[in-house]
């Protein structure tokens, strides 16, 4: 090989090894747009928890990203509370993400980022976090906002050396509000504004509760109680003071003193207790006036059979 047809071919192997080495060469990347968009005189909008926009003065966060396909986001975004927020965030994958300081006015605010190729296919979603101005301070939000749409296409290959564009801030409206709500909005004539929600300060076993007045809730599966914010010791209607220990909602332990014992139970369970004391199943019938009516299961005759309360 003559020696000019050797430095050739060593510039030409030189320069794809470099190109192959450099970040994004052998995917892509993408450039996404994502926020608010308008359609006439109606707008889309980002507030807090209060209804007010976010801007320089009232800080939060937008950001882009999907989440670990084995992370069931409905599920867990229903039962989010302050202090699960971390592990939440941990199965986000964060794409892009702006403040709001530059915003045009409160609340409406278009940013475009670029992230390398990943998870093609993957559902992609907004989120808003409240009294941060970085990403990175995540973990510090005092509310949060999780939206989607049908219409959203999918995460998209990447473009080299053009990045795929990208285009999310194509809608005035979402159809799919997992952590927020939809509130009226008048930044132009008209619009839709949506609003982040306050974590609430919970065991993450009651996540998915609501307030009924102050300190008393709701949980679908669990029913009334009332929750001691000092204590965490809990009074339900019917099984009177009770204590919980753990962090899974579908399975903890919790202290029953009315059967002066420890029992296994949560969502995946309930009215089912593992009793420690007796080792055995328990199954409990709430009766409309407050009784309760208990069972046990003897594992030997696989029957049910009437339990007294010691």
């Amino acid at each position: 090989m003559q020696q000019g047809t050797s430095a050739a071919f060593f510039c030409i192997v030189l320069a794809m090894s470099l190109m192959s080495s450099s970040p994004g060469f052998a995917d892509g990347t993408v450039d996404v747009t994502y926020g608010s968009t308008f359609s006439g005189s109606e707008g889309l909008f980002f507030v807090d928890s209060n209804q007010a926009g976010f801007d320089s003065s009232n800080v939060g966060v937008l950001a882009v990203g999907y989440f670990d396909s084995s992370f069931d986001v409905p599920a867990e975004s229903k039962r989010l509370v302050a202090e699960g927020l971390d592990d939440f965030l941990a199965n986000f994958n964060l794409l892009a993400s702006t403040n709001f300081n530059a915003a045009a006015s409160p609340g409406y605010y278009t940013n475009v980022g670029t992230f390398s190729e990943q998870s093609v296919g993957s559902r992609p979603y907004l989120m808003t976090l409240e009294g941060i101005g970085s990403f990175s301070e995540a973990s510090s939000a005092t509310a949060i906002g999780l939206f989607t749409d049908t219409k959203f296409s999918s995460l998209p290959y990447g473009g080299d050396p053009i990045g795929t564009p990208y285009d999310l801030a194509t809608t005035i409206s979402f159809d799919t509000v997992l952590l927020g709500r939809h509130v009226s909005a008048s930044g132009f004539s008209d619009g839709n504004a949506y609003a982040s929600q306050q974590l609430l300060n919970l065991p993450r076993v009651w996540g998915g509760s609501s307030y009924l007045t102050e300190n008393w809730l709701y949980l679908d599966w669990f029913g009334i109680f009332y929750q001691d914010e000092v204590t965490n010791w809990v009074y339900h209607h019917h099984l009177g003071w009770l204590h919980p220990e753990g962090s899974n909602p579908d399975g903890f332990w919790i202290y029953l003193p009315i059967f002066d014992s420890w029992a296994f139970t949560g969502s995946s369970f309930f009215p089912l207790f593992w009793l420690h004391s007796e080792q055995s199943w328990l199954f409990i019938t709430l009766n409309e006036d407050q009784s309760i009516l208990t069972q046990s299961f003897d594992a030997n005759t696989q029957v049910w059979t009437a339990f007294e309360t010691p």
